[in-house]
């Protein structure tokens, strides 16, 4: 016997609506992987899905959250697990999604402890430091790092522990290096770099002394740095400096015959400003 909602039996006005349900298919998840402490957002696309009653099963596990997008996307926050390769379904109001092959992969979590070298001058964009820590994957192929908080840049992985990170063009300045196995979480450990300016030289005030030396002349430039091995040199001979700045130095002149002399400034010893 046919009844309407009501339980009653329909009379020749009764309308009966019939609606197909669609099955909840899911396709494809981004990113693949994350930590196994849990917090990653997981993009779950598919067809069908429903927002009443939602819930993300991945590797058996309940997600920590979910968000219902469209019917083909829904947004899943990882809760902790073990290590290793889990299904991946979508619940919602009594149906569960199907998607052979779809997975996730749960890691160690990662950590940066040091970054070398830790101080390079500008320009930067093209060279290379050496990240240490642990957790890096090599199976990923959206591991990158991380420079200050957007600047990113492609990864080398060398082993679980070590990774190279190309840098992007900075700014002089203290700035975070972080990794990220998938592209989208990334370390927070807050291992600085230091950035800073080229060595230059633009004036030397006074712009004259005795030939006997012992004059002290005020560097002006970039890129000074308060390191024991801060010097200047005049037209090649080398003479102490005294850090007053990142771009200021004292320096006492040597003894020089008469004449105009060329001053430079090394932080390092051995490479000279321009």
């Amino acid at each position: 016997t046919i009844q309407d909602k009501n339980g009653m039996k329909p009379t020749s006005k009764t309308t009966i609506l019939f609606t197909r349900k669609l099955a909840t298919r899911l396709q494809g998840i981004t990113p693949t992987r994350g930590a196994v402490s849990g917090g990653t957002s997981v993009s779950v696309t598919g067809s069908g899905f429903g927002s009443d009653e939602l819930q993300c099963v991945i590797g058996g596990v309940h997600a920590a959250a979910a968000s219902w997008r469209s019917s083909t996307l829904v947004v899943c926050v990882t809760a902790a697990h073990e290590q290793g390769a889990v299904g991946v379904q979508i619940e919602a109001a009594g149906s569960v999604s199907s998607g052979d092959g779809v997975s996730f992969v749960y890691e160690a979590d990662i950590s940066v402890q040091l970054v070398t070298p830790s101080r390079l001058r500008s320009p930067t964009a093209g060279r290379v430091v050496t990240v240490s820590g642990a957790g890096f994957s090599a199976a990923s192929s959206s591991a990158a790092c991380r420079f200050g908080l957007s600047d990113l840049s492609t990864s080398r992985h060398m082993s679980t522990s070590r990774v190279e990170c190309v840098m992007p063009a900075l700014e002089a300045g203290n700035v975070t290096v972080e990794v990220s196995n998938n592209g989208v979480d990334f370390t927070s450990g807050n291992v600085q770099i230091e950035v800073v300016e080229d060595l230059a030289v633009s004036a030397a005030l006074p712009s004259y002394g005795s030939v006997s030396g012992g004059s002290r002349v005020t560097v002006v430039g970039t890129g000074f740095s308060p390191v024991s091995s801060l010097a200047c040199s005049f037209d090649g001979v080398r003479a102490s400096a005294t850090f007053v700045s990142a771009r200021q130095a004292v320096c006492t002149c040597p003894p020089h015959a008469q004449g105009d002399v060329d001053v430079r400034v090394t932080a390092d010893g051995a490479t000279f400003s321009t």
